[in-house]
C-alpha cells in the first residue's frame, strides 16, 4: 500500500500518467486546441478591426464569419469530448482509489479500524479519493497548458512590444511570491476544515442511525445540541479558511488591477503615438487579461496542490495503519485449537490472562460467561483478529503466526457473530457471497432438509417466498436462523456461533442442538453463551469469568 501511495503526490500522480498515458495525451492535445482557438479569436478580431479600418469589403466580414463559426463548432466538439473523458475517467480513478485503500484496511488489524468512526471513515475515503481523481485528470493538464499558453502568450507580447512582456513577468513573479506567503496557512486549515468537515457528517448520520432510540428516551434536544456543536466547529474553521482564502485572493485581485491598469496606461499611449493600431490595441487588452487569468491559474494550481496534497496525506495515514501479519503454511484440516498461557489485553487494561485448554474434533464446547467476562474477545484470538501477547495458541500443534490464516478461516472456519449486522442482500445472495457458494434457493434447501434441519428450511422459504430482499427488514430470531444457516452451509472444519439461541424459540433451539451433535465427530463445535441452563448440551465447558482481566468493554 505504501508503494501504491508512492513517495509523494507528483510520485502518486506519475504512476497513473504513465499507467494512462494515451489518455493523458489526449487530454492535453484537447486542452491545447482549446487554448489555441483561444488565442486565434483574438488574433482574428484584431485583424479584422484593422482591416475594416484600411478599407476592408463586407466579403472579407462574410468570410471572417465562416472561419470564426468553423473554429467555435470546432471548439464546441472537443470541449464536449473533453468534458465527457474527464468526467468518466475521474468516476474510474477514485474508485480505483477508493479500491486500493480499502483493499488496504480489510487487511489491517480490527483493532486499528475500530479506533475510527464508520461514517467519519468512508466520507473521508470518499471525498479524498474523488480529490486526488479531479487532481490528476484537470488540475495538472490545466496547469500544464496555461504554462505552455503563457509561454506563447509572452512570445506575442515580445512580438509587440517589449514593455508589456516585461509587465507580464513581473506580475508572474508577484503571484508566486503571494503564493508562497500564503501556502502553510492555506494547507493547515484546509486539512482542518476538512476533518471537521468528516466529524459533521458522523454527527449527521447519529442522528439517523439512532433515531428509534432517541424517540424511545425522548433524547431529541440533546441529540439536536450534539450537532449543533459539531457545527460549531465546523463553522469556526469553515469562516477561518474563508478568510485566509479570501485574503488571498483580494491581494491576488489587487496586483491584476494595478498590472492592468499600467497596461492600459501605456496601451492607450502607445495607440496615441501610433505606435500601435486599434487592432493591436484590442489583441494587447484581451492578451493581457487573458495572460492574467492564465497566471492566477496557475498560481491557483498551488492552491489546488495544498488542497489535494492534504487529501493525499490522510489517505497516506490510513495506509500506513498496521496490518496483520500472516504465515506461510497452510493446512488441510485443523483437528485442534490449543491456548497455552495466551493472554491478550486492550488499551484500556482489560482482556483475557493465562488461558490454557485445547479444542479437538469430535466435541462440543460451551463458552459460558456474563456479558464482558471475554467470550467475544477468546473468539477473535482464535481466529487471529486480536493478536495474543503472551503465550502460544496452536493449530495442529503448530504456533497460530506460523499459518497463513486468512486462508485457513476461509477455508477451515465458519463463524456466526453476536453482533448481527447485514449488508444489504437477499438471503441467498448474502449465504452465497459469505460462503462463495452459487446455491440455488432449491439447493440450499435441500441441503438443510438433508442435514435434518427441516424447521429452519422451512423459514428460511417462508422469507424467500415472502420477497425478502434486504435481511436488515427481518426480526432478531430470522437474522439469527439466517446466520445459522449460512455457517452450516459452509460445513468446515470449525464451527463457532456466538449466541446462536438467544432469540430462537424453543423447537428451532432443540433442532439446532440436534444437528451440532450429529456432526460433532467430524468437527470442533464453540458456543458461545451466557445461557447456563444450556450446558447440558456440550461436552467440555469452559467458565469465562476466571480468565477475565478487568471489564471488558468491547463486549
Amino acid at each position: 500500500m505504501e508503494d501504491y501511495f508512492g513517495n509523494g503526490l507528483m510520485e502518486f500522480c506519475k504512476q497513473y500518467i504513465r499507467k494512462h498515458n494515451k489518455l493523458f495525451v489526449c487530454l492535453l492535445v484537447f486542452s491545447f486546441l482549446l487554448g489555441v482557438i483561444s488565442l486565434t479569436n483574438t488574433y482574428m478580431i484584431g485583424m479584422l478591426i484593422d482591416m475594416i479600418q484600411d478599407n476592408g469589403t463586407f466579403q472579407c466580414v462574410i468570410w471572417f464569419l465562416v472561419v470564426y463559426v468553423l473554429i467555435q463548432l470546432t471548439k464546441m466538439g472537443v470541449t464536449y469530448v473533453m468534458q465527457y473523458l474527464i468526467a468518466k475517467y475521474n468516476l474510474l480513478f477514485a474508485n480505483e482509489v477508493n479500491e486500493n485503500v480499502l483493499k488496504h484496511l480489510h487487511k489491517v488489524k480490527i483493532l486499528e479500524i475500530k479506533k475510527y468512526d464508520s461514517v467519519y471513515l468512508s466520507e473521508r475515503i470518499n471525498s479524498d479519493s474523488n480529490v486526488l481523481a479531479n487532481f490528476m485528470l484537470s488540475s495538472i493538464e490545466s496547469a500544464f497548458m496555461q504554462g505552455v499558453l503563457l509561454l506563447v502568450l509572452l512570445l506575442i507580447m515580445i512580438m509587440i512590444g517589449w514593455k508589456y512582456a516585461i509587465l507580464l513577468v513581473c506580475v508572474c513573479l508577484t503571484y508566486a511570491i503571494v503564493f508562497l506567503a500564503f501556502r502553510k496557512q492555506l494547507y493547515m486549515k484546509m486539512k482542518a476544515y476538512r476533518e471537521e468537515t468528516a466529524n459533521y457528517l458522523r454527527g449527521v448520520n447519529e442522528q439517523i442511525t439512532f433515531g428509534n432510540f432517541i424517540q424511545i428516551n425522548n433524547l431529541q434536544e440533546s441529540f439536536v445540541q450534539r450537532l449543533k456543536n459539531s457545527f460549531a466547529s465546523l463553522l469556526k474553521q469553515g469562516m477561518s479558511l474563508q478568510i485566509t482564502s479570501n485574503s488571498y485572493g483580494l491581494l491576488q485581485s489587487m496586483i491584476f488591477l494595478f498590472i492592468s491598469s499600467v497596461i492600459i496606461l501605456c496601451a492607450g499611449k502607445g495607440l496615441i503615438d501610433h505606435e500601435i493600431t486599434v487592432g493591436q490595441l484590442g489583441m494587447i487588452l484581451t492578451y493581457t487579461s487573458t495572460a492574467l487569468g492564465t497566471i492566477s491559474g496557475l498560481i491557483g494550481f498551488g492552491q489546488v496542490y495544498q488542497n489535494s496534497k492534504t487529501s493525499y496525506d490522510r489517505l497516506t495515514e490510513l495506509s500506513q495503519l498496521e496490518q496483520v501479519q500472516n504465515g506461510e503454511l497452510e493446512c488441510e484440516a485443523v483437528n485442534s485449537i490449543s491456548l497455552e498461557n495466551a493472554s491478550f489485553s486492550f488499551d484500556h487494561n482489560v482482556g483475557l490472562q493465562n488461558l490454557t485448554f485445547e479444542f479437538k474434533k469430535g466435541k462440543k464446547y460451551l463458552l459460558l460467561g456474563e456479558n464482558g467476562s471475554g467470550k467475544s474477545t477468546l473468539i477473535y484470538l482464535i481466529l487471529d483478529q486480536y493478536q495474543y501477547l503472551t503465550g502460544t495458541i496452536k493449530i495442529d500443534g503448530v504456533d497460530l503466526r506460523q499459518y497463513n490464516m486468512a486462508q485457513i478461516r476461509k477455508k477451515h472456519f465458519a463463524v456466526m457473530e453476536q453482533e448481527l449486522d447485514f449488508p444489504q442482500n437477499s438471503i441467498l445472495d448474502y449465504i452465497n457471497m459469505c460462503n462463495q457458494t452459487s446455491y440455488t434457493e432449491k439447493q440450499m434447501m435441500k441441503i438443510l432438509y438433508a442435514k435434518g434441519l427441516d424447521r429452519l428450511a422451512c423459514d428460511l422459504l417462508d422469507l424467500v417466498d415472502r420477497g425478502v430482499i434486504n435481511i436488515n427488514f427481518t426480526s432478531g430470531g430470522e437474522k439469527q436462523k439466517i446466520e445459522i444457516a449460512r455457517v452450516i452451509l459452509k460445513d468446515t472444519d470449525v464451527m463457532i456461533f456466538d449466541e446462536p439461541t438467544a432469540h430462537l424459540d424453543f423447537e428451532s433451539r432443540d433442532e439446532f442442538y440436534q444437528y451440532i451433535d450429529s456432526v460433532k465427530e467430524d468437527k470442533i463445535v464453540i458456543v458461545v453463551s451466557h445461557m447456563k441452563e444450556e450446558r447440558e448440551h456440550f461436552d467440555e465447558i469452559i467458565y469465562m469469568n476466571q480468565y477475565a482481566l478487568g471489564k471488558d468493554d468491547a463486549e
